[in-house]
C-alpha cells in the first residue's frame, strides 16, 4: 500500500516531479486530491496476472500523462518476474519522456 503515501505526496509535490514510476499502484480510487493539470509524465507498470491492473483507468483519468506498460506473465511485483524488460522500459521512460 505504497500509494497510501506517495499518492499524498504527489499531490502536494507534483510541481516538483518530471516523472513518476508508478509499479501496480494501488488505493487509487481514494486518491481525492490528485494535482490539477499536472504536467507530471507517468509510467505505471502492471503485470499481467496482477488483479490490480483495471486501476490503470483510474490513474489515467487522475494523470492524463500517463503510460502503461503490462508485463506479460508477471504478478503483482512485475519488476522481479521480468527484470530485463522492466529496466528496459524504465530507461526509455527516462530517457525520452523525462529527460526528453
Amino acid at each position: 500500500m505504497s500509494s497510501s503515501y506517495a499518492l499524498p505526496w504527489i499531490s502536494s509535490h507534483a510541481d516538483e516531479l518530471a516523472g513518476w514510476v508508478a509499479v501496480a499502484p494501488v488505493g487509487l480510487s481514494l486518491w481525492t486530491n490528485p494535482p490539477a493539470q499536472s504536467k507530471t509524465k507517468v509510467l505505471a507498470v502492471y503485470g499481467s496476472r496482477d488483479a490490480m491492473r483495471s486501476d490503470y483507468a483510474l490513474l489515467e483519468d487522475k494523470m492524463p500523462q500517463s503510460q502503461f506498460l503490462l508485463i506479460p506473465d508477471a504478478g503483482h511485483a512485475c519488476y522481479l518476474d521480468s527484470p530485463a524488460l522492466f529496466n528496459r522500459e524504465l530507461i526509455r521512460f527516462l530517457e525520452n519522456e523525462v529527460e526528453g
